[in-house]
């Protein structure tokens, strides 16, 4: 695999802005390396760019909301904090072998609807998530009494590199991002891209994120979901929590 200076060089000669054998001068590979972290940073915001999901188990503090998770002095210690959590599980430690108990992950607009935030019990069964930065608020519904561990599964996060790495990640992606490097590095270096390279780099992209997309689940008619009028519609439903306004 490819070095990330030797990916930099890459985009430049696909720019037409170096050539085979030739030397990149030191400040133009800074400038390389510094679009491609912004790259794989604007990536991280972004679903389809996550090849992998991970699952993590933290100790929960028992009467304590929100549990905070991310790298300032959270309650649950995170390089960086998640920029969404996709599932959830307490997982009961106190048997052999332990039992997973599914979480539902819900909204804002289910956490407002709480009339009393600060009821407790050993079981929680709702999690909501506020991706504040830099640390996360997970709450939990009803607040935990006990200490037992919830397992979250969270999106990987595309690491920032530096020029002697050596790059790193599943296939397909050295394709779209050095192809994506070179259109963000032409008009600093005075070019032009054209028309066939940005086509490459947009399918290139396209092929990554289709790979990376997770199927959407909603509610509907057949699975419970409330009918209004006639017609059988309610226009106010919330496909992600499965709940009316």
């Amino acid at each position: 695999m490819p070095t990330i200076s030797e990916l930099v060089t890459d985009a430049l000669m696909e720019l037409g802005a170096t050539s085979p054998g030739m030397t990149v001068p030191g400040h133009t590979q800074v400038l390389g390396l510094n679009r491609i972290n912004r790259i794989l940073d604007t990536w991280n915001a972004e679903r389809p760019a996550a090849y992998r999901d991970t699952f993590t188990n933290y100790t929960l503090t028992a009467n304590l909301q929100p549990h905070t998770i991310g790298p300032s002095n959270a309650t649950w210690s995170a390089t960086v904090r998640p920029v969404s959590i996709t599932g959830a599980n307490l997982v009961l430690n106190t048997t052999t072998p332990s039992t997973h108990v599914p979480i539902n992950l819900r909204n804002a607009q289910w956490w407002l609807k709480q009339r009393v935030p600060g009821t407790t019990t050993t079981i929680p069964l709702d999690l909501y998530y506020e991706p504040s930065w830099p640390n996360g608020s997970v709450y939990l519904w009803p607040v935990p009494t006990v200490a037992y561990e919830v397992q979250l599964r969270t999106r990987q996060l595309l690491a920032s590199v530096a020029l002697g790495d050596t790059f790193a990640l599943p296939p397909g992606y050295q394709e779209a991002l050095t192809l994506t490097l070179a259109e963000s590095m032409a008009p600093s270096v005075s070019q032009v891209v054209s028309p066939q390279t940005a086509m490459r780099a947009a399918e290139a992209r396209a092929a990554i994120f289709s790979n990376n997309s997770v199927p959407r689940q909603i509610q509907t008619q057949d699975a419970g979901m409330p009918r209004a009028g006639d017609h059988g519609t309610q226009s106010n439903w919330n496909y992600d929590v499965g709940e009316g306004d």
